[in-house]
This record gives structure tokens, C-alpha cells and sequence, in this order.
């Protein structure tokens, strides 16, 4: 948990610069430097190496705690790492996808209702063998938490509306 922790502030700020190189178009020098800069503040606050790659809304990291990897945009592709037992709604957009080496966490836009969202996530996971241990309902946004069967895998659905429908993270790891 701590090395989610640790890299997340760094990871956003890393994200939107690397993205905004890419969506941009600046050239590999800038994606180099931009690199580089990132690297040396890593290194500044953890102590260790680390080293980055920004490729085309894709951005890799690796420290000494392990590699995060972000994508984001049209090229954002379902990490091979996203669990086989977890559908994906029909006709989700995927938005965004980071992985860590225990988990991750991906984002949809769906143009369903939120509450349709959620119940089939919640069906499909118990269906599946998972425990909801957790369900948190604010009126707009509906999040609960599973656990699988084997207690060895954590899943958070988070589901919101949204103008376009559905805002729709899951987040996994393993436990």
C-alpha cells in the first residue's frame, strides 16, 4: 500500500505533463527531458532510481518499489493484468487505465444510469463468488467494495452520473 501511496501525488503531476506532451505533439527531445526531469524528482523524494518512459499516451515508471504504467486517451487499451472474473459493461469507454504490480485502476464513461451501473457490477460479482463487504450511497454516486471467494483479490466499484451517463472506476488489487 505504500508504494501506491507514495507514487501517487508524483504520478499525477508526471500523467498530465507526459500527457500533454503527447496530446501536444512535442517532439521525442521534449518527451527525453520531460523524462529526465521526472526521473531526478522520483529519485529526489524516494531515495532510489527510477526511470520513465513517455510514449504516445503512455507513461511508464519504474522505481525500486516496483513499475506504474498509464494510459490514457484513444490508445488506452484494458491492462492484461485487469482480472478475467470482472466483466466490462457493455459499450463502456475505457478513459484512462494505470496498473501497479499487485493491482490497478481503470475508468469508463458508460451511457447507462449509474444505478443500472452499479446493480449489474454488483450482481455480476457475487455471480462471480464475490463478498460486497461495503456499500457507500450518496445519492449520485454509489461505491462498494468486494472481496473475491478466495479472499485473495479486493475489487472497488465506483459508479457516478454524469452528463454523459455514467463515470464508471474499478479499482483492483490483490490483498
Amino acid at each position: 500500500m505504500r508504494k501506491q501511496m507514495f507514487l501517487a501525488g508524483p504520478l499525477v503531476g508526471c500523467f498530465v505533463l507526459a500527457l500533454s506532451l503527447t496530446v501536444f505533439g512535442c517532439a521525442s527531445v521534449a518527451e527525453r527531458s520531460t523524462e529526465k526531469a521526472i526521473e531526478k524528482q522520483l529519485e529526489k523524494e524516494s531515495g532510489g532510481e527510477s526511470k520513465v518512459d513517455i510514449d504516445k499516451g503512455r507513461v511508464e515508471i519504474e522505481t525500486e518499489e516496483g513499475t506504474t504504467r498509464i494510459e490514457a486517451g484513444e490508445g488506452a487499451r484494458l491492462p492484461d493484468s485487469f482480472p478475467k472474473d470482472i466483466p466490462v459493461y457493455s459499450g463502456a469507454k475505457l478513459i484512462s487505465a494505470i496498473t501497479q504490480d499487485e493491482g490497478g485502476t481503470v475508468a469508463f464513461t458508460v451511457s447507462a444510469a449509474f444505478r443500472d451501473v452499479s446493480d449489474y457490477y454488483r450482481s455480476e460479482l457475487q455471480k462471480a463468488g464475490y463478498k460486497v463487504e461495503a456499500t457507500m450511497d450518496l445519492g449520485e454516486a454509489v461505491q462498494f467494495i468486494a472481496t473475491s471467494a478466495d479472499g485473495k483479490r479486493q475489487v472497488s466499484i465506483q459508479t457516478a452520473k454524469d452528463k454523459d451517463g455514467t463515470s464508471l472506476v474499478i479499482i483492483y488489487e490483490a490483498k
